[in-house]
């Protein structure tokens, strides 16, 4: 209805009418209250009805676009929603692991210097994740590949290879 509006305000400005309120009727008049058979797209008069009956299709089309539109949209914004909470949830997992992997994990030797990089590790990523999300990461992996094409192509034939060798396995 604004896009409508502003293209009658626009229309009101080349045809010397002010806002959209007031109209030409059919006699080429200024009329008040929208003038004899005035179309609303364009304030003009029309010597039948069916103008008009064509314009009340044409909205009710363009208001069942623009439901369709806002129920997308708010599908995305929740979808979108429900991945930042979810990525949160698991980045606070993550440390929450580190925590519970420094506490009661070995503290001295070989094994002990394992479990401290996997502690600082999971930590470092899931202060990662809860910051940066899943767009984050794939923006990040985006930008890695762009910049590093050929490793990556070959990364992805050896996934695939293993993938294929893995599935010729199973049989």
């Amino acid at each position: 209805m604004a896009q409508r509006n502003g293209h009658n305000k626009q229309q009101g400005q080349t045809s010397g009418q002010t806002g959209g309120s007031s109209s030409f009727g059919s006699s080429g008049t200024q009329g008040g209250s929208g003038g004899v058979g005035a179309t609303p797209q364009t304030g003009f008069g029309s010597s039948s009805g069916i103008a008009s009956e064509q314009d009340g299709k044409e909205q009710g089309g363009g208001t069942a676009t623009h439901t369709l539109g806002e129920f997308a949209s708010t599908a995305v914004e929740t979808a979108r929603e429900q991945a930042k909470a979810g990525a949160t949830a698991l980045g606070t997992g993550m440390r929450n692991l580190a925590g519970t992997l420094r506490q009661s994990g070995p503290h001295e030797g070989l094994m002990g210097s394992a479990a401290t990089n996997i502690a600082d590790t999971l930590e470092r990523s899931g202060d990662y994740l809860k910051e940066e999300g899943f767009i984050g990461i794939a923006d990040d992996i985006t930008k890695m590949i762009r910049s590093n094409p050929l490793p990556a192509v070959c990364l992805a034939a050896g996934i695939g290879f293993l993938a294929a060798q893995m599935c010729r396995s199973h049989r």
